[in-house]
């Protein structure tokens, strides 16, 4: 009796904490302007198909997904920490996935039945395991690849009053076409996705201002009741409402105001090319060249560390200098703050090249990354003057230095991070000084490196992208009087180092330089290295080529055996 008394009171409090709860919630959100404006905006939004084409129960956080899954999810992004993605959807909700997944079935992309065997309607799809699936993986497409590259240079090159604009122009053409669209916004007070299906002239007072414009919407919080799951699609409430000559807009629902300063778009698109790209139900083939175009460049704050920017754009460059974070407004009209991070700064924009020139003396640390949505590679030391560029899988570093005897060292991890090379090592550590220049670029074929010193000199560590983490490591090092490529055996993981016009031919144990011979000077370089070794320096070497007899040890014994070699192929 006693534990029934309690669980009554327990649940009489609970009922009190929520109705304390709806009457704060609904005290902030100001009221409504009449019945009259209500019913007629519902009356276009059910013209437009909100009364069917919305998942019925409400956003949430879901606890797992199915292995099948995860595993179609780590194929096809191999560099994605498929845990930590799932703990986010966990954190934030399935807004993504919830808005993504409803402008592809009114637009015509997917059916209902595609999730559900059997539904005529979005609204008669329940919430299986499945459909769970669909929601999670829609959900961390938003911040993974092509989808998170198309958010965030969106956000970096579009102003508020473009953001309205934008706004507009959907809305309009969503009411001309009939195709409904994504829109995704970020405040001070939440982050959210809903979806857009048309726009509605009027007027509406909210906290004493004026809109005359509304963007119609549907959205996954909405409830039909405060302790209902089941959800309501549209709401007056929830929709944005746009002042259009002021270019403000405002969520009533969520008391975002763009005038405030810290509400923003971070994307509007009914492009289902993109967000159906390598998407968990009958994926797009294909998308806008454009966003292959879409480059990420990400500086690390240092106090005296200044940058000089390039960015190469249809034939034509711009120049940018400054501290990291000075360049808003010149190279993108908003910066991209990643969260928890408050030590970088984030730009996203179109680009063919992009180049980061450091004119630091040797003591100074400058690190930065520069990505695409194929690869990246992450700088994370500079030392002394240099350059960075990247374009298309190709990364060049440069010593700017003008004296001559004085190198310049650099570290960096490149990463091809969505599977589509077939070359299998995707994760390429290297470290080494450059006397002038050399590039590193992958293709199928192998990692490339050519260079206009007398040597490419560096530590490799190679490694294969396992559920975020580069893993099955492979540490060698490369020593080459001039270009040479790491290759792998057909069908198999074993490197070798291959050599001339085409790359085409292995080099052989022995020929320690890389130049297609072996002779006296390959000699010398296993005594110096073997030299290097007893007296505690960093070797240079790469073992098995430098390992004549095959003992595991590089040393006097293998620069004889190499000196005969030598001298045999010479009476020949």
């Amino acid at each position: 009796m006693i534990l029934m008394e309690d669980t009554m009171k327990n649940k009489m409090i609970k009922r009190l904490i929520t109705l304390c709860i709806t009457i704060a919630i609904f005290s902030i959100i100001p009221e409504f302007n009449s019945f009259a404006e209500e019913k007629k905006l519902k009356q276009i939004a059910s013209s437009l198909g909100a009364d069917t084409d919305y998942f019925n129960f409400v956003n949430y956080r879901p606890t797992e997904c199915s292995d099948e899954m995860v595993d179609y999810l780590k194929a096809l992004h191999p560099s994605l920490d498929s845990g930590i993605a799932l703990q986010m959807c966990n954190a934030s909700g399935l807004c993504n996935g919830f808005a993504v997944l409803e402008v592809l079935n009114h637009n015509g992309v997917i059916t209902p039945s595609d999730l559900q065997e059997g539904a005529e309607t979005l609204k008669d799809v329940e919430c299986t395991p499945y459909v769970n699936d669909a929601l999670c993986y829609y959900s961390i497409m938003q911040d993974w690849n092509l989808q998170e590259f198309v958010y965030r240079e969106y956000f970096c090159s579009h102003d508020l009053k473009e953001q309205c604009q934008d706004l507009i122009k959907h809305g309009e053409k969503a009411v001309e076409t009939g195709k409904w669209f994504l829109i995704a916004f970020y405040s001070e007070k939440i982050a959210h996705a809903i979806v857009g299906i048309g726009i509605a002239d009027g007027n509406w007072t909210f906290n004493e201002k004026s809109y005359d414009k509304c963007i119609l919407t549907l959205d996954c919080n909405l409830r039909e009741t405060m302790e209902s799951t089941k959800a309501a699609g549209f709401g007056e409430k929830n929709c944005i409402y746009i002042n259009s000559e002021k270019q403000e807009f405002y969520f009533p629902v969520y008391d975002c105001d763009s005038a405030n300063g810290n509400t923003f778009i971070t994307l509007i698109t009914d492009d289902t090319d993109m967000l159906n790209w390598l998407g968990y139900i009958k994926p797009s083939q294909s998308y806008s060249e454009k966003y292959d175009r879409i480059k990420k460049i990400q500086l690390h704050h240092r106090k005296s560390g200044e940058y000089d920017i390039s960015v190469e754009v249809n034939g034509n460059t711009e120049k940018y200098h400054g501290y990291p974070e000075q360049f808003v407004e010149g190279l993108t009209k908003n910066q991209w703050s990643p969260t928890f991070i408050d030590t970088v700064s984030e730009y996203y924009r179109e680009a063919d090249k992009i180049t980061i020139e450091s004119m630091q003396n040797d003591k100074q640390f400058v690190g930065c990354d520069l990505r695409d949505m194929n690869a990246y590679a992450n700088v994370f030391e500079l030392y002394g003057k240099g350059r960075v560029t990247y374009s298309d899988n190709e990364f060049t570093f440069n010593n700017l230095d003008d004296n001559e005897n004085r190198y310049y060292y650099y570290a960096s991890r490149v990463n091809f991070i969505t599977g589509e090379f077939t070359f299998p090592w995707q994760s390429i550590m290297t470290e080494g000084t450059c006397k002038d220049a050399i590039k590193i670029k992958i293709s199928n074929d192998g990692i490339l490196f050519t260079t206009t010193d007398s040597t490419v000199k560096n530590n490799i560590e190679l490694g294969k992208w396992s559920d975020g983490l580069p893993v099955g490591t492979n540490r060698l090092k490369i020593f080459a009087s001039n270009n040479v490529m790491i290759r792998c055996k057909e069908n198999s993981d074993e490197i070798y180092f291959a050599i001339g016009e085409n790359f085409d031919i292995p080099v052989e144990t022995g020929d320690v330089n890389c130049d297609g011979y072996i002779n006296a000077v390959d000699a010398s370089y296993i005594l110096s290295d073997y030299a290097y070794a007893a007296t505690g320096q960093k070797t240079f070497l790469n073992v098995k080529l430098a390992d004549y007899n095959g003992d595991d040890a590089v040393n006097a014994v293998d620069a004889s055996f190499v000196l005969s070699e030598y001298a045999r192929r010479s009476t020949k």
